[in-house]
């Protein structure tokens, strides 16, 4: 007669994590004309999510370049996200689609702040 050892078996919940990376901040965002707080933007590595935090669910990717994401800023009229990065370039993202028009490559070092005045300039 044999002595059987039994586990406790783990299954998944309907719970999820924003998971981002260390260097940078995390920022709510308006999308789709949405309330404000339902959104919010965490930097991926070379990447930005944008989840639902009601629903759980990636809503949008910015994909970025080589370098990883340093520091987040969505402007004030809520169409734009400026992402600066660890070699010292600034995206400046849509909201709207997650495409990057305009690039500023002026900075030696990581971008560790980025303000936006009260105009969005």
């Amino acid at each position: 007669m044999g002595l059987t050892k039994q586990y406790l078996r783990y299954a998944a919940s309907a719970v999820f994590g924003v998971i981002g990376s260390q260097k940078a901040n995390i920022a709510y965002v308006i999308l789709k004309g949405g309330e404000r707080g339902r959104y919010v933007a965490v930097a991926a590595c070379e990447h930005v999510f944008v989840w639902d935090v009601r629903k759980g669910e990636k809503v949008l990717i910015l994909q970025g370049n080589k370098q990883e994401v340093t520091y987040l800023c969505p402007s004030p009229d809520g169409i734009h996200m400026a992402v600066g990065y660890e070699d010292g370039s600034i995206l400046i993202f849509s909201l709207l689609n997650g495409e990057s028009n305009v690039a500023f490559n002026g900075h030696k070092a990581e971008v560790t702040v980025i303000k936006y005045d009260h105009l969005g300039a």
